[in-house]
């Protein structure tokens, strides 16, 4: 199970109408047999849900760029 289905708020047929894709490739994304658009995970981002389970349905090309799009918390080399 995908960290995102624990934190999903409503049904998959309603969050895929929410992001703009079909709840068929939904589906795809969630068994792994498909990566999640970039646009998408800012949707879902939007939404409310944690980065850490929208990181998970990315590409790992797109894991770097959404990593790019988010702002850190702190600042790099700070511990």
């Amino acid at each position: 199970m995908r960290l995102i289905e624990v934190e999903m708020k409503e049904r998959k047929i309603e969050l895929a109408r929410k992001i703009g894709i079909s709840p068929q490739f939904l589906n795809q994304i969630l068994k792994g047999e498909r990566h999640l658009p970039i646009d998408k995970a800012v949707a879902l981002l939007e939404a409310g849900y944690s980065v850490e389970a929208i990181k998970e349905l990315l590409s790992p090309k797109n894991k770097f760029v959404f990593d790019k799009l988010i702002p850190r918390k702190t600042p790099a080399g700070v511990r």
